[in-house]
């Protein structure tokens, strides 16, 4: 099953794992069912009474997932979400607690000697929420950290460092440039007619105009190509394929473990291990994202071994913009992330302000409003750009659930009326008239059945 890479570059691990089963990858190209978080709850709010316990629920079912399938990226996240649930819900809580007595006292419904009671209150209410932000910096902090190292890895800086040293005008700055890149670039498993060729250029005292056009024709491209086939091989092995040494590992572990039915058992941890692993690539770039990738991948790793030119080069072409979209998704991911810490940074500075007796209370104020709309700013970016292609903004997905169901139910069933076909020899009762007349009269036949038709479903046609 192991598909071959090239006679000429068998360094390169297989595009698909020796594994015993197809069950085990059955469901290769199927989208992650994976909780995202919200950015609900991730401030102090009296709101978070409500989303707390739906937001507790859903990181309770995603943990127990994670779980089952060893996701330890899962578990571990989940564990902090739970964590901070308690601190969410007691200071939302509190929160309302302490408001209800205020405005009571103000109402002259209690009695003034309560406002005591609150401000032990205020003092729990702002170590709950100093806890719920701090547990909200470590969570939106390893989410950044993610989404920079798989921008960085998606960045391929051979392939740069080549291109932008063949443009320097200074012939000595190009020529150290391009043979320090052509020296990292041989690192990679190529081809040895490549090697041989990048190793007579290296060779090469003095490098002349048409040197660099030659090399430029010849071998630029298929050192691209061949950089690409190793880096999306690798890239599919290490998220959508089980590793023959992965696959030998679980083999010894059923077999320590399991008595009977050891296949089913391997079938099911390869499986899980595959969910797993695209559960950890979908927390980067979004689920739409991730079958994106496991459809492309293949096809362009095998495109990338074709003997003809045309279709390597339109494999080159997908892989940029596959590119392209990999650091669109994860520079989405890095601003976003990036908004949530700056939000909770202010929270936590009103927080402090608040506790101080000498602050201002326009300082106070200020960090309040500031992480407020920086929470709102990194929620929308979440709801609006990270379902979608490049940099489109969606409307639609920063709509509350609620929202979007009251207007799918308002929204009529689509209704399709096909014309009938108009042919002049089967208008036998016109066949006195001349032709233009019969197909006007046709027409406005026509239009009268597709009016009718449309009123019957609620439709007018024009």
């Amino acid at each position: 099953m192991a598909l071959s890479v090239g006679s000429n570059s068998s360094s390169l691990p297989p595009l698909v794992p020796p594994v015993s089963s197809e069950k085990g990858i059955q469901n290769l190209n199927t989208t992650p069912e994976l909780y995202l978080d919200s950015n609900y709850t991730h401030l102090p709010g009296m709101t978070n009474l409500i989303y707390s316990p739906l937001e507790l629920y859903h990181d309770a079912k995603a943990l127990s997932r994670a779980y089952v399938i060893a996701d330890r990226e899962g578990m571990l996240e989940g564990s902090l979400r739970i964590l901070q649930s308690p601190f969410t819900f007691g200071n939302a809580f509190l929160q309302t607690l302490r408001h209800a007595l205020s405005v009571g006292v103000a109402l002259n419904v209690l009695s003034h000697k309560i406002l005591y009671a609150t401000v032990p209150l205020s003092t729990t209410v702002t170590i709950l929420g100093f806890a719920l932000c701090s547990v909200g910096v470590v969570l939106e902090a390893m989410s950044l950290r993610r989404a920079v190292a798989l921008y960085r890895k998606s960045y391929v800086p051979e392939i740069e460092s080549l291109t932008s040293s063949l443009k320097k005008k200074d012939p000595e700055v190009r020529r150290t440039k391009l043979l320090k890149s052509l020296k990292e670039v041989l690192r990679h498993p190529l081809p040895q007619t490549t090697k041989e060729e990048i190793n007579r250029f290296l060779e090469k005292q003095t490098l002349s105009e048409a040197d660099y056009s030659q090399f430029s024709e010849t071998l630029l491209k298929p050192i691209k190509e061949q950089i690409y086939l190793s880096w999306f091989t690798q890239f599919h092995q290490t998220h959508f394929q089980v590793s023959p040494e992965e696959h030998q590992k679980i083999t010894r572990y059923v077999a320590e473990r399991a008595g009977t039915k050891q296949q089913e058992r391997i079938d099911q941890i390869i499986k899980a291990n595959l969910e797993a692993k695209r559960n950890q690539l979908a927390r980067r770039v979004h689920p739409w994202m991730v079958k994106r990738l496991a459809q492309s991948v293949p096809h362009i790793v095998q495109e990338l071994q074709h003997p003809h030119a045309a279709i390597r080069e339109g494999a080159t072409k997908k892989a940029d913009q596959l590119f392209k979209n990999m650091q669109i998704q994860t520079t989405k991911q890095i601003l976003i992330h990036s908004t949530g810490l700056l939000a909770l940074a202010f929270a936590l500075g009103g927080l402090i302000a608040g506790y101080i007796v000498a602050c201002p209370l326009s300082v106070f104020v200020t960090l309040v409003v500031l992480g407020t709309l920086f929470s709102f700013a990194s929620y929308y970016m979440q709801r609006g750009y990270m379902d979608t292609e490049e940099w489109a903004f969606s409307v639609e997905n920063c709509l509350p659930t609620l929202v979007k169901k009251y207007r799918q139910q308002e929204e009529p069933p689509p209704v399709h009326f096909t014309l009938p076909p108009y042919s002049f020899q089967n208008r036998r009762k016109e066949r006195h008239l001349p032709r233009a007349q019969v197909k006007s009269l046709w027409v406005y036949q026509a239009k009268k059945q597709q009016n009718v038709f449309f009123f019957n479903h609620g439709r007018m046609g024009t």
